[in-house]
């Protein structure tokens, strides 16, 4: 399945800051504009979605979904990686259901930003002075979009939920350095969406979201089977080109395995979703000039963040999508 994406690893970078804008946009539509919130049913519809779409792309392309089966020691080593998935998913949502598209990618870089510094922290000596710049401009703008918005406690806020997101996605690519080497980045992902099935399922009845989606007013509405529809296509298929780009070890000597297009296209993503979702959506009118001031100087330092390199190589760790998973 790897071999689908590698020949043009520009434009498919491309096509992922295109999808991943539309997964924010029909997100935040389903979650803010129709006001469905309940994060177990949505979320468990993006990774049925996810596991089912996979499976189709193995069965028309006559291979397997996966090269290395799941065995009791490989399920022991990717348990953290399921469960950090799933989290990242749920705690997106709850956060972009009440956070605006433009201060919520802002935060999304966060994540890149906290593990270059982890990665370079012990040698800053030898650090780019521009890079270590960038995730000090992330670190500071982020925190101003928390402070501004001063008429909320933390506790009732949805940075909350936000903060929860980044170190879910973050502890999720750091993790995934030292995780069990035979499973391959599209591997993990599939895994990832089975166990996010299995564990959303159970969890939207003890929860009771289950039977409160079945009062939801909107629920008959054509756009809103839209909305989710896309949301899921969308989300699973930025998840694949993150994952198919993401290097595995295997590939030959001086290719360019599509890293490094990815870090920018991550970016120019963002952006696009910030932009869009203005014309998109009617913002809040606590959406002032300092905060569009800190989203702005937080997107463009994300372009001089470097595309997290994978320290453990020599060792034979391969390492998971530096994708950020997107609260579908």
């Amino acid at each position: 399945m790897l071999g689908v994406i590698r020949g043009s690893a520009k434009a498919h970078s491309a096509l992922y800051a295109g999808l991943f804008a539309g997964n924010v946009l029909c997100n935040k539509y389903v979650l803010s504009e129709l006001e469905f919130t309940y994060p177990t049913i949505f979320q468990g519809w993006q990774v049925l979605v996810g596991a089912c779409f996979l499976k189709g792309i193995a069965t028309c392309s006559g291979t397997a979904v996966v090269k290395s089966s799941l065995d009791k020691p490989g399920f022991i080593s990717l348990l953290p990686t399921f469960l950090l998935f799933v989290g990242t998913l749920v705690a997106g949502s709850k956060a972009l259901a009440v956070i605006e598209v433009p201060q919520f990618v802002a935060c999304l870089n966060l994540s890149p930003a906290l593990i270059y510094l982890f990665d370079d922290a012990p040698k800053f000596r030898n650090s780019q002075c521009g890079a270590v710049v960038a995730c000090a401009v992330v670190v500071l703008s982020t925190v101003g979009l928390v402070v501004l918005e001063l008429e909320m406690t933390f506790s009732d806020s949805p940075y909350f939920w936000m903060l929860i997101c980044v170190l879910c996605a973050s502890v999720h690519i750091v993790h995934g350095r030292i995780a069990d080497a035979r499973f391959e980045p599209v591997d993990r992902l599939y895994y990832s969406y089975l166990v996010g099935v299995c564990l959303l399922a159970p969890a939207s009845l003890y929860l009771d979201e289950a039977f409160q989606a079945l009062n939801f007013a909107k629920n008959s509405r054509f756009h809103f089977f839209v909305g989710c529809l896309a949301s899921g296509f969308f989300g699973v298929t930025s998840c694949y080109i993150a994952a198919t780009l993401t290097p595995t070890g295997e590939e030959a000597p001086g290719t360019n395995d599509g890293s490094e297009f990815m870090g920018i296209f991550q970016n120019v993503g963002k952006c696009l979703a910030a932009l869009l979702s203005i014309f998109a959506f009617q913002q809040k009118a606590a959406v002032t000039g300092w905060i569009l001031v800190c989203v702005m100087f937080n997107l463009i330092a994300g372009f001089f963040i470097p595309v997290p390199k994978d320290p453990t190589a020599e060792v034979g760790f391969k390492p998971l999508p530096t994708f950020v998973s997107s609260p579908e």
